[in-house]
């Protein structure tokens, strides 16, 4: 209970009009912290809508077909949903930096962000792009420091906030809770779909056949999906490694945040 009363605290807006107070959703969260899983996570949300209204659009034209944004046919990777009989829309855009932690001042702007612990998110990296450094204290400042600005950033915005802990340990409540404030109410029928397309099972089978792919469709990188389990620093940063990446989220990060990655 503690952590959604945490999570509540912590999401900045949410709206109960008949017509949602946003025209575009932009998706933000640090580099190895989850966005792409939480990307698969809305687009499935929203393809389960469209599936029951048929009120989307891909790049201006109605969708005669689903398939991931991902996926190499899709050049634009943008999605246009219709809500309230076509009385209002919303626009979730595919591309554009998603590790930013600028956040525009805009009417119509709405954001979703995804955080995680930053000590697993450090190892991911350092599995990951294991021809760089990313491994060390230094690049584990630059996680705090985006994570830290990504948050001040967003006071005072219209956010969607998740993290990725309980995205993991919760699908259930997460997927709804998102569904909610995007203006969708799933069916136990569309919830087990979105749960079934997003499990890491699924996801491994799509990078396998290609389908998994990063947004900028880079050669170099590919979207991948790795172990996924929450606290795996655990296993690799132990004594004195571990005290001081905790007392270096200590002096980063507000409160706030390090309060809900007490209670992960």
């Amino acid at each position: 209970m503690r952590q959604f009363l945490l999570l509540f605290a912590l999401t900045v807006a949410c709206y109960g009009a008949r017509c949602p107070p946003f025209t575009h959703l932009f998706l933000r969260g640090e580099e190895k912290s989850g966005t792409t899983f939480f990307e698969y996570v809305i687009e499935h949300i929203i393809r389960e809508h469209c599936n029951g209204s048929g009120e989307c659009m891909e790049s201006g034209n109605p969708r005669s077909e689903y398939y991931s944004p991902f996926s190499k046919k899709s050049e634009q990777r943008g999605m246009t949903v219709l809500l309230a009989d076509g009385e209002c829309e919303w626009h979730f855009s595919l591309g554009g930096d998603k590790h930013s932690t600028g956040l525009a001042r805009q009417p119509g702007l709405r954001y979703a962000l995804i955080f995680r612990d930053p000590r697993d998110v450090l190892l991911s990296a350092r599995e990951f792009f294991v021809r760089e450094d990313r491994g060390g204290h230094a690049y584990f400042s630059k996680i705090l420091g985006d994570m830290a600005a990504l948050y001040a950033n967003a006071q005072g915005q219209d956010c969607i906030v998740v993290f990725y802990e309980l995205l993991l340990s919760n699908p259930e409540a997460e997927v709804r809770r998102v569904a909610g404030e995007l203006g969708f109410d799933l069916s136990d029928r569309a919830l087990a779909a979105v749960l079934e397309r997003t499990s890491l099972d699924h996801m491994r089978k799509l990078e396998r056949g290609g389908e998994l792919r990063g947004l900028t469709k880079s050669a170099r990188y590919g979207a991948k999906v790795r172990e996924g389990r929450p606290g795996a620093w655990r296993d690799e940063y132990t004594g004195s490694d571990a005290a001081r990446l905790t007392e270096a989220m200590k002096r980063a990060l507000q409160p706030a945040l390090l309060e809900m990655f007490k209670e992960l």
